[in-house]
């Protein structure tokens, strides 16, 4: 052998050791890069570059400052450039597979192309434990690895977790990292809700009351309102005050129970139950009329920004309605409706033309506008 070309095949091992570490890096992009985001052959070829190029971004520079200390930038650069590439080509291989592989097995409980086609990895992670914190769907916490949810939701929709269910219908259903599928939503709903998941109850109902991935049936839905309402949801509550109080095919009207239904989602801080139970003291529906109470209800739905609230108390104030008459207070209120949306310019019209001066309405106009930005702040906080 040429004593000549001992360095050159020292310096061919380190090529070969760097080329394994580019490849495995870029192989394992497989794992992690969904077909479907990738259409043009650039974007395929900057997708499964991006991770090796940085590497090589980074260990060059490490390699450049190690052989700089050692004072032999000729000789060390080589080698220890290539050993740092394939111990991260082998890293970066090994932890893609495992998440490729926890995948897959949760594809052995959901038979699902979208899934195995677009959620790969940590998204189903981040799907499932956008609502941990606050909801305690998956009795879990997230971790700096997500590995850990990503077993937990596994093992919870192996043994029937209901909100583990619920969960991944919802997925379904507001098409969040799946594409939206009412019919899977259905299915996992009715997972979740015949165990008893009040929330998942609430929202099949509102799948058969509107007809979204199966055929419209209100008694369904009714049913299904009903069962989340016995346990204290308010949103199934408010939807049954909503039923007993129009004259439909599902059930017979009837104010009282309209009303009982009202004052229990409104008692819990629901914004338009607290509208719906101040219309009926105010209209005499299911209870004795009662202003007071209907200006109180309706002030406590007008803090959370229902506009309809916010026009009655207008009228209220403008007709003494409960209340000691107030200009000042009818006109702010029908301002703030009509900023949220509310149609009532020409209830201010009428007040204007009744001998509302331009005082009084610039007055108005600035409660209504103090009003406005403090519950702006406070959407932010809360």
């Amino acid at each position: 052998m040429n004593p000549t070309s001992a360095p050159n095949i020292r310096k061919n091992k380190y090529y070969v050791m760097f080329a394994i570490g580019f490849i495995l890096m870029t192989v394992s992009r497989c794992f992690n890069i969904p077909s479907l985001e990738t259409h043009t052959i650039g974007g395929v070829i900057a997708s499964f570059a991006a991770i090796p190029l940085f590497y090589l971004c980074i260990n060059g520079t490490l390699a450049l400052a190690i052989s700089a200390i050692r004072r032999n930038i000729k000789m060390h650069f080589l080698p220890i450039l290539s050993w740092l590439f394939l111990v991260y080509g082998f890293v970066y291989f090994a932890n893609s597979a495992w998440s490729a592989y926890s995948t897959w097995k949760i594809r052995q409980i959901i038979s699902d192309e979208d899934l195995y086609l677009k959620l790969w990895g940590d998204k189903i992670c981040e799907a499932l434990s956008n609502t941990v914190s606050t909801n305690n769907y998956l009795n879990c916490t997230p971790a700096c690895s997500n590995e850990p949810i990503r077993k937990t939701f596994y093992d919870l929709i192996k043994q029937g977790d209901a909100g583990a269910q619920f969960k991944l219908g919802l997925c379904y259903s507001q098409g969040n990292y799946f594409s939206q599928d009412f019919g899977k939503a259905i299915e996992w709903y009715s997972k979740a809700a015949e165990q008893g998941h009040a929330t998942a109850q609430y929202n099949l109902g509102i799948m058969y009351d509107y007809g979204f991935g199966t055929t419209q049936d209100l008694e369904i839905a009714f049913t299904w309102f009903h069962k989340a309402a016995l346990q204290g949801l308010a949103d199934a509550q408010y939807q049954l005050g909503i039923k007993y109080s129009a004259d439909n095919e599902c059930v017979t009207q009837d104010f009282m129970a309209a009303f009982e239904w009202f004052t229990m989602a409104a008692q819990q801080g629901h914004a338009k139950a607290q509208f719906s139970l101040g219309f009926m003291y105010n209209n005499g529906q299911g209870i004795t009329k009662d202003n007071k109470m209907a200006l109180e209800w309706y002030k406590k739905a007008a803090e959370q920004g229902v506009a309809e609230a916010h026009y009655n108390l207008g009228i209220m104030y403008a007709n003494g309605e409960g209340v000691e008459q107030n200009d000042i207070q009818a006109c702010a209120h029908l301002i703030i409706a009509s900023e949220f949306g509310h149609p009532s310019a020409p209830a201010i019209e009428c007040l204007r033309k009744d001998g509302v001066t331009d005082v009084i309405f610039n007055d108005s106009q600035r409660l209504a506008n103090e009003w406005m930005t403090e519950f702006l702040e406070r959407a932010k906080t809360e």
